[in-house]
């Protein structure tokens, strides 16, 4: 990453954090059949969740990403934007999945 100075100071980009997820199913979001969710998901415009997926307490799913069927996530665990997760994985509690980045 670079950075310029303006007037003594570093200019370098801050990433801010970003706010909390509400929990509830976006409209736009689709669940497969048998889908099980715990208290407090939230589920973003998108997100994909297969047949038979299991998303803990707490799990936040933003949006576009995809879970496979049969898969389990754990509580607490974040998956970020545009992140598929394939069929049948198990994902224990209190992870953060990103996209790899490319570029």
């Amino acid at each position: 990453m670079s950075s310029r100075t303006i007037e003594g100071r570093s200019s370098r980009a801050r990433r801010t954090p970003e706010p909390p997820s509400r929990p509830g199913v976006h409209p736009t979001a689709i669940l497969g059949d048998g889908v099980e969710l715990g208290e407090g998901v939230s589920l973003g415009p998108y997100v994909v969740v297969g047949d038979g997926a299991r998303l803990g307490d707490r799990v936040t799913v933003k949006a576009h990403a995809v879970i496979g069927a049969g898969t389990t996530i754990g509580e607490g665990s974040v998956i970020h934007a545009q992140v598929s997760i394939r069929e049948r994985c198990q994902l224990g509690g209190y992870i953060t999945e990103f996209q790899a980045n490319n570029g």
